[in-house]
């Protein structure tokens, strides 16, 4: 029973300095996912769109959505990567165990899995990242954060 309390209480308290760091981190960790990966569009096309629904309801649900769709998202792509970098592993292990390999093949299986591999770990850094560092310091204070903001103290 004064756990329920105390989550209660910490629900409708502002965010602490240290969770305002890992949301700015959250941003700045994102900015390479979008750029030059272009892995972090859609989420941050979610997420976008589920804190400004947060706001215009004072409801704390639109954010947990755009979460469980980033992760939705994340989990998909990690899914489709992982089943590339197998299909080009494989054919590199089948080119360099023939003899007669062509060498624009097995070029264009190593940069497939390289590219591939880069992907995955984008992916899986994009998901925990979301659940780490946005959403459950923004989970802990929802009331708050739905009401108020993020940065409002």
């Amino acid at each position: 029973m004064p756990f329920i309390i105390m989550e209660y209480v910490l629900n409708n308290k502002p965010l602490s300095a240290n969770e305002h760091f890992k949301i700015v981190i959250f941003m700045l960790l994102l900015i390479p996912l979008i750029f030059p990966l272009m892995v972090g569009i859609l989420p941050v096309l979610f997420l976008t769109f589920g804190y400004y629904m947060m706001k215009k309801n004072n409801d704390f649900s639109s954010v947990a959505a755009s979460v469980k769709a980033v992760k939705i998202y994340c989990t998909v792509a990690t899914i489709l990567l992982f089943i590339v970098a197998a299909y080009a592993m494989i054919s590199l292990a089948y080119a360099y165990q023939t003899d007669n390999s062509n060498y624009y093949y097995t070029n264009d299986m190593e940069e497939a899995l390289a590219a591939s591999s880069t992907f995955l770990v984008a992916t899986l850094v994009c998901f925990f990242i979301v659940k780490y560092l946005y959403f459950l310091p923004l989970q802990n204070h929802s009331e708050w954060v739905a009401i108020n903001g993020t940065f409002s103290n």
